[in-house]
């Protein structure tokens, strides 16, 4: 009998007055695939958060059961089959345990768990920007490995990483995980010049290098391309689900759910509307979101953005010359919604940043109409670019917000909303 991993009992959590997610209750198995769906808002989010033990997540009701192995002498933590084996670190026997993450006081615990649970979080990058894709997954061996032992006092991290022979191995599985997520071609790539497919194949070779026994995937492939979709889901499905791991999968792509998922858990305004088979409650989802398209005829008459034969090239020491884009023209009618399609690391994110003024051309022209008056985009300042970019918004794949200013700040002072302060709550409240 497979043994249970996880214990969700009456688990609710309020933002205020609202619930964002009502008593939940729920039971998931170890080397199980759950994946959950729901429209945005459903609370899949707040519950992936929620089970990481995030700030700012704890239950206002019910309990978080982890079901683990743990090593009463070292803190090693697994699977709870593996139950009264020996320790793999220091040979001690693993005692199966019963924790509520929630109510842990024994933070050397705490984060013994923490360490072993990873995380892909939607649109968020977190990678050490300045340094290489191949350094990041070291990095990431590398902390799982020397912190385990130096908890116990075996060793220290400099005495480690000064072995020629460590080093050397933790290299070598380094680009091991990157070749199977089809980064080999970029492992000195530095990390903030990778394109956002790249980067969350990068978070991916990571969690998958801290050997998780748990991981929560919120929708690992919402802002990628169908190739990275594919290199994404491929690599979860040989080191994560077939090598026996629990996962849990959000996403709002019916058909990625379907792919990895044993069973589907529906969420509908924070609560379990149903549970069951991926193909049958996929089926029922989309039977019920689906509704008629609206059609409409519009006309498109004016210009509002041209573009002529757009340059960017950058150059590196490593590659040469770097053509992140090369001649690309077209234009784009006022009231028309234009998509531009691509792999990951075709331009499409380098085009956005010079429309938006945020990064300048090397050759070609780019204009924007602003009212009658077309703006050079390769014209510093006010009577330039600087004249169009208030104008010019962008949702970038990796957005920021101000994390510690409230969503009230994030809309007003935070974008230089130039208006008195009661003013900009109501313009504010009205967007949201």
């Amino acid at each position: 009998m497979t043994e249970e991993i996880i214990r969700l009992e009456g688990v609710s959590k309020k933002f205020g007055d609202n619930f964002a997610l009502k008593n939940i209750n729920l039971r998931i198995k170890e080397g199980e695939t759950l994946g959950i769906i729901g429209v945005s808002g459903s609370g899949k989010s707040v519950l992936i958060h929620l089970l990481r033990g995030y700030k700012d997540y704890e239950p206002t009701e019910g309990r978080v059961i982890y079901i683990l192995s743990v090593c009463p002498e070292c803190y090693w933590v697994d699977s709870p089959s593996k139950d009264d084996q020996n320790c793999p670190r220091c040979g001690e026997r693993l005692k199966k345990r019963e924790i509520d993450i929630w109510k842990l006081e024994d933070r050397e615990l705490a984060s013994a768990i923490r360490k072993k649970v990873g995380i892909m979080l939607q649109r968020t990058f977190a990678l050490f920007s300045e340094k290489s894709a191949l350094e990041n997954v070291m990095e990431a061996i590398i902390s799982s490995e020397t912190e385990s032992r130096i908890s116990v006092g075996t060793t220290t991290r400099r005495d480690l990483l000064e072995r020629a022979e460590y080093s050397n191995n933790v290299a070598n599985r380094a680009m091991e995980l990157l070749k199977a997520v089809n980064l080999g071609h970029r492992i000195l790539t530095i990390a903030r010049d990778l394109s956002g497919g790249e980067k969350q194949r990068v978070i991916l070779a990571r969690q998958i290098a801290i050997d998780p026994v748990l991981l929560l995937a919120d929708e690992p492939t919402g802002t990628l391309d169908p190739e990275n979709t594919r290199i994404i889901l491929n690599a979860l499905r040989k080191y994560i689900k077939s090598a026996g791991k629990t996962m849990i999968l959000t996403s709002h792509i019916p058909e990625v759910v379907k792919e990895l998922s044993d069973r589907v858990l529906w969420l509908h305004n924070g609560e379990i509307l149903a549970e069951g088979s991926p193909e049958e409650l996929i089926r029922k989802f989309l039977a019920q979101i689906s509704e008629e398209e609206l059609r409409a005829e519009f006309r498109f008459e004016r210009e509002i953005l041209k573009l002529k034969d757009v340059k960017k090239y950058y150059y590196s020491v490593s590659r040469g010359v770097v053509k992140a884009v090369d001649g690309v023209s077209f234009e784009v009618k006022e009231g028309e919604i234009f998509g531009i399609l691509g792999p990951s690391g075709s331009g499409k994110t380098t085009l956005s940043r010079i429309i938006a003024g945020i990064t300048e051309v090397t050759g070609g022209e780019v204009h924007v109409r602003i009212g009658d008056e077309w703006i050079d985009m390769r014209t510093p300042g006010i009577s330039g670019r600087g004249r169009a970019i208030p104008y010019i918004g962008i949702l970038h794949q990796e957005y920021s917000l101000y994390p510690h200013r409230t969503v009230l700040d994030n809309l007003t002072d935070c974008i230089s909303l130039d208006l008195p302060s009661e003013f900009a709550r109501i313009r504010a409240v009205d967007i949201l």
